[in-house]
C-alpha cells in the first residue's frame, strides 16, 4: 500500500470504538448475570446459594439504574463475588483424607463411590442409609456415628473404614 493510501485509508471514528467497548461489557454483564442465575439443581445448600446470587444481581442492577456506564465495573464485581463464592463452596464440600481413603477402599472391594447405583448397592448389602452415604462421600457430611463402620468395614473387607 502507497503512502498515500495508507493516509486515505479511513480510521475509525472515537464513537464506534466506544461503542465496541459497551457492547463488549454489556455481553460480559450478560454472561455473568447468566453464570448467577445458573446453579446446577442438586447443588449443595442450593436455594441459599441461589438467593444470594439474586441478591448480588438485585444490587448490580440498582448500581446500573444510578451510573449506566459502569457495565464493565459492575460486571467485574459481579463475577469476583460469583469466584469467591464458588471457591468457599469448594472448600466446604471437600472431602476429608479419612473420607478418600473410604473411597479408595471402595474401589479395592468394586464399589465406584462416583456412581449412585454402586453406592447404593453398597448401602443396600451393609445395610446403611444410602443417602447420608452419598452425602459423606461427596464431602456434604462427616464420617460420623452415623454410618456403622464395623458392617461397613465388614462388607468392603477392611480392618476400619476410612483408615
Amino acid at each position: 500500500m502507497s503512502a498515500r493510501k495508507a493516509e486515505q485509508a479511513p480510521t475509525p471514528a472515537v464513537g464506534a470504538v466506544a461503542a465496541t467497548n459497551e457492547i463488549r461489557d454489556l455481553r460480559a454483564l450478560l454472561h455473568t448475570v447468566l453464570d448467577a442465575i445458573t446453579l446446577p439443581y442438586g447443588t449443595p445448600n442450593y436455594e441459599a446459594r441461589l438467593d444470594d446470587r439474586a441478591d448480588w444481581a438485585r444490587t448490580m442492577r440498582k448500581a446500573l439504574d444510578e451510573d449506566p456506564r459502569d457495565l464493565g465495573w459492575n460486571a467485574d464485581w459481579l463475577r469476583s463475588k460469583l469466584d469467591a463464592e464458588e471457591k468457599k463452596a469448594r472448600l466446604r464440600h471437600r472431602p476429608t483424607r479419612e473420607v478418600l481413603r473410604l473411597r479408595m477402599q471402595m474401589r479395592a472391594a468394586n464399589y465406584n463411590p462416583d456412581r449412585p447405583n454402586e453406592v447404593e448397592a453398597l448401602a443396600c448389602v451393609a445395610t446403611i442409609d444410602t443417602d447420608r452415604l452419598k452425602a459423606v462421600l461427596t464431602g456434604r457430611a462427616p464420617l460420623d456415628h452415623r454410618i456403622p463402620r464395623e458392617r461397613l468395614a465388614e462388607v468392603l473387607g477392611v480392618r476400619e473404614v476410612g483408615r
